[in-house]
Order: structure tokens, then C-alpha cells, then sequence
């Protein structure tokens, strides 16, 4: 991490300002008026050129928007359903009440690799750039020999990692693929899982949008209208 601007440096960032006291300390004490002076022209320059990364300068990251108590008990009631031990691909911001687990992925990971590994390209496509090429049958062979038991998915959640269109596209191809079933959905969460009857989650899906799934037209229209419920 090479910026102050998240929490990942929290451990030492205190250490970089007090070194800087205690050098700026030693500096006076060393030097003459003029020394003092040089230096305290450089700390306002610098204090000057960091005010644009301050959190009081900016926006708050918005990691995930106020949920409704209805909507908070549907999510918690939906985490509380999958197994301790169970493998899940999840949003960002349900992560942290998964993450006592062996294996927990940021979805799309890992069917489609996205801000995936230590590499440039990562921190591109945390930025939304540099998106890898994914095509649907690629994809669908992901999806096919994952190992993964669980993908939970909210429609107010962050869509980060991905862009708009690449998130729907992603949900697209989970929801035709026959090896997860949707096992609970309502307008605030929708939950697969690996091995489920797929019939079965048709019908749950079909119920909840008020309308038959016949298609993979049909299924394309059911998503665009849950993730309305945002």
C-alpha cells in the first residue's frame, strides 16, 4: 500500500508523524532561525499539497448505503443460513460477516479473477480500469468446476470490484448455469447454491418477480428488475 488514504497503513502512519516531530525537534535544535523558518515554509507546503486526501475534503467511500431494519433481518437471516465451514463467493460488504472461514472470495472471484492477486493490473481494476477480457464460455466453465458451495448476493450492496455492466453480466451467467440453484431471494438478497435443485430455484425466482421464467430471456428481465429494488 503505497498511500495513507485507507486503513491499511493505520499500523504505522502514527510512527511516520512522530518521527517527523521528533526530526523536526532535533532540526531546530541543530540549526539556526533561518533553519527553523526553511522548515516550517516546507511543513505548510506539504500540509498544503495533502488537504486534496483528507477525509475532511472529501466525499465518504460509499462501502455500503443505511439499510432498513427489514432490510438488514432479510441479509442477516440469509447470512445465517449458509454452514460456518462452506465456501462463499459474497460482495465486498458482507464479507466481514463471513469471514471466519476457510475459503471466502469477493465476488466475482474466483469464477472471473477481478482485482485478483499482487499485481499492477489489480490495482488497475480496483479502480474500475483494466478489466481482463471474460468471455461466456470461459466463464461458464468457471462456473461449472467451481468448487464453490455459496454465492450471496445483495441488491444494496457494493457492486466493487466491477463496473455495472460487467456485475450484471456475471449474475447472468450464475443464473443460467444448472450447477447453483437460488435457494432464497427476496428484494434485498439473493443466495445460490452449488448442487441445488435449479427447477426449484426457478419457481422461488418466478414467485418473487410475479411472472413465469421460461427463458434465458425471462431470466435476463428477472435480474434487471431485482437489481432495481436498489
Amino acid at each position: 500500500m503505497h498511500t495513507i488514504t485507507y486503513q491499511y497503513t493505520a499500523m504505522i502512519t502514527p510512527f511516520v508523524f512522530l518521527s517527523a516531530i521528533t526530526a523536526f525537534h532535533r532540526l531546530r535544535c541543530w540549526g539556526n532561525h533561518i533553519t527553523s523558518a526553511i522548515i516550517i515554509v516546507l511543513w505548510g507546503v506539504c500540509i498544503m499539497k495533502m488537504i486534496p486526501l483528507s477525509p475532511l475534503a472529501n466525499e465518504p467511500y460509499p462501502l455500503a448505503p443505511t439499510l432498513s431494519s427489514q432490510a438488514s433481518r432479510q441479509i442477516f437471516l440469509a447470512l445465517s443460513i449458509l454452514p460456518k465451514t462452506a465456501s462463499v463467493s459474497a460482495q465486498s460488504d458482507l464479507i466481514p460477516h463471513l469471514s471466519h472461514r476457510v475459503n471466502i472470495y469477493t465476488f466475482p472471484n474466483p469464477f472471473y479473477h477481478v482485482a485478483w492477486g499482487n499485481t499492477f493490473q489489480a490495482l488497475q481494476q480496483e479502480d474500475g480500469e483494466d478489466y481482463s477480457p471474460c468471455s461466456p464460455n470461459k466463464l461458464d466453465y468457471a462456473i461449472t468446476n467451481s468448487s464453490i458451495q455459496y454465492i450471496i448476493l445483495s441488491v444494496h450492496g457494493t457492486i466493487f470490484p466491477l463496473s455495472r455492466t460487467l456485475y450484471k453480466y456475471c449474475i447472468r451467467r450464475i443464473l443460467f448455469s444448472p450447477k447453483y440453484g437460488i435457494i432464497n431471494i427476496n428484494n434485498n438478497v439473493l443466495v445460490f447454491k452449488r448442487g441445488a435443485d435449479y427447477n426449484h430455484g426457478m419457481q422461488l425466482l418466478s414467485h418473487e418477480m410475479q411472472f413465469p421464467i421460461r427463458s434465458r430471456r425471462d431470466l435476463s428481465h428477472a435480474m434487471d428488475i431485482w437489481l432495481k429494488n436498489d
